[in-house]
């Protein structure tokens, strides 16, 4: 009998190690709690190991928020704290770095209820402003991203509004000052909307975004562009009856793509608007360098489930962070979730709650070998409460 018994407890401990081996282990973690609602959007880490934060604060009530850029040591320490006073709602999306140590940071602009601006900000190396730039045209949705060459020149990425035709997705190209030197535009027989941008290893660009369908749903379509502005290519996913929106678009360790987002459709669409539900699960897909789609994947569990961004590892390895609503078992938090090279789930986990709608917005390697996360992502009108964190992870063993 203490024979079986010592077995059974051996192997529980090699079922638990192997399973639990690859759980990321947190080396620290901050909750930037003020008086009001606070958001933390996107990271970049410094060439010193330093990390800048971009995020926005609403310390003047629920129609008012304001950006946030703030810059922790290796070890998670503010080291310094910015903010941007503008009127109207401002919703961060992006923080990039510039050649010369400054940053870009990538918004979004509500002043008038329902109309949209974008606007980017540069700020040398301790983030204080240099200058703005404010696009001329309202947006069809309040979305935008950029990405900085190593000439300091940078990318913006709108989809503008149009009272006659369907919305265009604008892919402008900006002088490290700010002046326009190109804008190109690109069009289909349904609103084209751009969700993110990315600078690909060899100079072109990767965008993806989401289109209509004829059948109804809407789709994920992604397109490489020369960085000439020509397209190369557009696929789109074959997917009818759903929703598909797109997150965020990197490179595969093949020179391919990776896009990652949500998939769904409502449950009871013959309900009132504030009464429907809707069912989410997490989308892959995998685009070799030609634009053919090698496979897409979904991740569903009971509940909800979304992914917002992406980082590849050096084995070609992904992580994947994004969002569990698993309400059948109280399973909600940001999820982080690691796939092999052919979308095959190695290990999920599910952070702790923090409130409602709480959920991972960007994941990206350290040069330790660990990883970062932050949250939530922009504020929701209909959110009653919102923290922005930051988590570093130790390298996965």
């Amino acid at each position: 009998m203490k024979k079986t018994i010592f077995f059974l407890y051996v192997l529980s401990l090699l079922i638990c190690k192997q399973s639990g081996g690859q759980i990321p282990e947190a080396e620290w973690e901050k909750d930037l709690a003020i008086k009001g609602n606070s958001c933390l959007t996107d990271v970049i880490q410094n060439s010193d190991g330093t990390y800048t934060v971009l995020g926005s604060r609403s310390d003047a009530g629920p129609e008012k928020s304001d950006l946030w850029l703030i810059r922790f040591s290796a070890s998670g320490d503010t080291v310094w704290s910015r903010t941007f006073a503008n009127p109207g709602m401002d919703l961060p999306f992006r923080i990039a770095a510039r050649p010369d140590g400054g940053y870009l940071m990538a918004s979004v602009n509500e002043v008038t209820s329902g109309q949209y601006f974008a606007r980017v900000i540069s700020t040398d190396a301790d983030g204080k402003e240099q200058w703005n730039k404010t696009s001329t045209e309202a947006l069809h949705f309040p979305n935008t991203d950029i990405a900085v060459q190593e000439d300091g020149s940078w990318w913006w990425l709108l989809t503008v509004a149009a009272l006659e035709t369907p919305a265009a997705t604008h892919l402008i190209h900006m002088s490290p000052s700010g002046e326009t030197m190109s804008d190109h535009i690109f069009t289909d027989k349904h609103a084209l909307e751009a969700h993110a941008l990315r600078i690909l290893p060899d100079g072109t660009l990767a965008v993806s975004g989401e289109i209509a369908l004829d059948k109804g749903g809407s789709t994920m379509w992604m397109m490489r562009i020369k960085p000439t502005g020509e397209q190369m290519w557009k696929s789109t996913l074959p997917i009818t009856g759903k929703n598909i929106r797109p997150e965020c678009i990197c490179c595969s360790n093949e020179n391919g793509l990776l896009a990652a987002g949500w998939i769904g459709s409502c449950m009871n669409p013959d309900a009132a608007p504030e009464d429907r539900i809707y069912d989410y699960d997490l989308v892959i897909t995998k685009i070799d360098p030609n634009g053919k789609v090698l496979w897409t994947k979904n991740y569903d569990r009971e509940g909800s489930e979304g992914g917002n961004a992406l980082a590849v590892m050096p084995d070609g390895h992904i992580l994947v962070a994004g969002k569990c609503e698993t309400s059948f078992t109280g399973t909600i938090g940001p999820w982080l979730m690691l796939i092999d090279p052919s979308g095959k789930m190695v290990m999920d986990h599910v952070d702790k709650f923090r409130f409602s709608g709480d959920q991972a917005s960007r994941i990206i390697l350290t040069s330790d070998g660990g990883f970062v996360m932050v949250g939530p992502g922009r504020h929701q009108p209909t959110q009653n409460r919102s923290i922005g964190w930051i988590k570093k992870y130790k390298p996965l063993q």
